[in-house]
């Protein structure tokens, strides 16, 4: 039977489904990326809000992030980084924060699965920009084209 999801059977024979075929695409090294269960993985993290992997024939995976703002801010205060709001999404401790979110959520994984590198943003995706359908999934091509510069910028 054909569904047209993404699974695997365990050892005990209960049918696990990881995925959907239609999200799956092919790196430019030819390996196939089902993005659904690294996002949920890396979506654990208390700093990571929304995310969105991205690959499609390219030589690696990158991320966009909508930042949890709220972790976000304390984490600066905790740690006196000057800034609020979405400026702080440019500092480098902050930077450095999601770098090591993404290494430990994702860790996992295989590392051509895991994102080379990320956008941070702070503007939440929703049903009013967009972004996301009524039953609150991503809809990847909107996002995709919305946020193009900012992901073409992750392979310079």
């Amino acid at each position: 039977m054909r569904t047209g999801d993404l699974g695997h059977l365990d050892e005990d024979g209960y049918l696990y489904i990881t995925g959907r075929v239609k999200e799956q695409y092919k790196l430019e090294n030819g390996k196939y990326v089902a993005p659904a269960p690294l996002e949920e993985s890396l979506k654990l993290s208390a700093y990571v809000d929304q995310i969105m992997l991205y690959g499609f024939n390219r030589p690696h995976n990158v991320a966009v992030i909508v930042a949890a703002m709220p972790a976000v801010e304390k984490f600066a205060e905790e740690n006196k980084i000057s800034g609020s709001g979405p400026s702080l999404l440019n500092e480098p401790e902050i930077r450095k924060l999601f770098q090591e979110q993404l290494e430990h959520y994702g860790k996992d994984f295989k590392s051509f699965e895991r994102p080379q590198n990320f956008a941070l943003l702070s503007e939440e995706w929703g049903i009013d920009n967009g972004l996301l359908t009524p039953t609150l999934k991503l809809k990847r091509e909107v996002v995709e084209e919305q946020f193009k510069s900012q992901i073409e910028s992750l392979y310079s």
